[in-house]
């Protein structure tokens, strides 16, 4: 049985997603959350200004910003660290 994930791995999967740019609908389902508990994760980032809210044309972009790529860093090198077999999630 796998692991339930962290709420720090969620933050890190949406902030990888999010990297170049993404709509929600990408977000939840690339993060396998559902639409309430990345709305929870994505206003959180966005207020610590990991991600960032653009609007482009009449859609909603939500992209990774260089203090969240710097975030996903540290935390993927923490991560691969600690792990035995050195996988980050």
């Amino acid at each position: 049985m796998k692991q339930k994930r962290s709420k720090e791995a969620i933050c890190a999967e949406i902030l990888e997603i999010c990297r170049d740019g993404m709509v929600k609908t990408r977000i939840v389902y690339g993060s396998n959350t559902n639409f309430r508990s990345c709305e929870k994760y994505m206003e959180q980032l966005i207020r610590a200004g990991l991600i960032q809210e653009e609007h482009l044309d009449s859609q909603k972009i939500y992209r990774t910003t260089n203090k969240g790529r710097d975030a996903l860093a540290c935390y993927n090198a923490l991560v691969e660290m600690v792990s035995p077999g050195g996988s980050p999630r």
